[in-house]
Parts: C-alpha cells; structure tokens; sequence
C-alpha cells in the first residue's frame, strides 16, 4: 500500500495517481519532474480556495457557471509546435484524436503529426465552443490531458483562456482566441 501525501489515502502499490484526491504518488523508482501535474481537489469552503496560490489548478465548470457576456463564440486556434495552426470554426463541439477503423473520425485528426507515436488516444478530448467561452473535457484518454501543468480529471469541463498550453500525451498545442471575421 501506498499513502498518499496529499490526502492520507491508502493506494495500491504501483498507482500513480491517488484514488481519493488524484494527487501524483511519489515512487522511490521514479525521477523527480517538478511540480506535481494534478488539480487540488476542492472539498472545502469558498474561504480555502480562495486562499489557493495565484498559479491555480484549472476548476471543473459548473453548471450554469458564465465566464464572459453572452455574444458571438470565440474563434478557437490551435497551435502545434511545428508552427501548424488549427482552427476551430463552425461546430460547436470538436472531438480531438487520431483516425481509427474503430471509432467514428475526430473532427480534428492529430495523427499526421505522429499523434500514435505522442500518445494522443483516438477519442482523446472535446473542446466545447459556446456564446461564454470555450472548454475542454478529457474523453478518459490513455496518457491524459495537462491544462497549464496540471493534469484535467476525464468527464469534466474546464475553461480555456487565451494563451493556455494543452498537453495531449506528448503533443503540446498552444490555445488562442480570434475574433470572428465580421459579417
């Protein structure tokens, strides 16, 4: 058994994510890489978040919760770092991944950039394109989704903001919001 440092939680031996809180388990076996790559669980009152560092995990979305004015949806850019951008624009839902014979083709298909060799999963993420913003959720990917260093919690919402880095297994896209060409 392990226990975890963050929350006292017994876990199996080899886990590498704490079952209780997800915080990352420390391994004798494994290197040290820096700050941990998992979201604080929040449990408590408004008062402790709010006590959080200023470099914050992303929090899941709510919902109901409204993060800009209702209007036109963002014009959403994806930017490899080979230069190659991607542009979200016309749906409101995008399924990222890689072709398969198994599964219906993502709107947004990472395999010509050696998304098998990256670890990017068929269905890996949705990005959610609304009138308040646009989200991503993790589709229980194989090697996870990280927002910003912080690994995202599959099933659930997050906010994208100008600027965020989306690491999906070792393809690393970089978030932009355009505005839309005016009519």
């Amino acid at each position: 058994m392990i226990i975890c440092q963050h929350c006292q939680a017994h876990t199996e031996d080899g886990a590498v994510f704490c079952d209780q809180c997800g915080h990352e388990l420390a391994t004798p076996a494994r290197p040290e890489r820096g700050p941990s790559l998992t979201p604080p669980v929040f449990t408590g009152s408004a008062p402790q978040r709010a006590a959080m560092s200023q470099r914050s995990a992303p929090a899941a979305i709510q919902s109901g919760a409204r993060l800009t004015p209702p209007g036109t949806p963002p014009l959403v850019v994806l930017q490899l770092s080979i230069g190659q951008r991607i542009v979200l624009s016309g749906k409101t839902v995008y399924t990222i991944g890689r072709m398969s014979a198994e599964y219906p083709a993502p709107d947004v298909d990472l395999e010509q950039y050696y998304g098998a060799q990256a670890g990017i999963s068929r269905q890996h993420v949705h990005i959610y394109i609304e009138d308040d913003g646009a989200f991503v959720e993790d589709l229980d990917s194989t090697n996870e989704t990280i927002q910003n260093g912080y690994r995202l919690m599959a099933g659930q919402r997050y906010p994208l903001h100008n600027g965020d880095e989306l690491r999906l297994g070792g393809t690393v896209l970089r978030v932009t919001f355009e505005r839309p060409p005016s009519r």
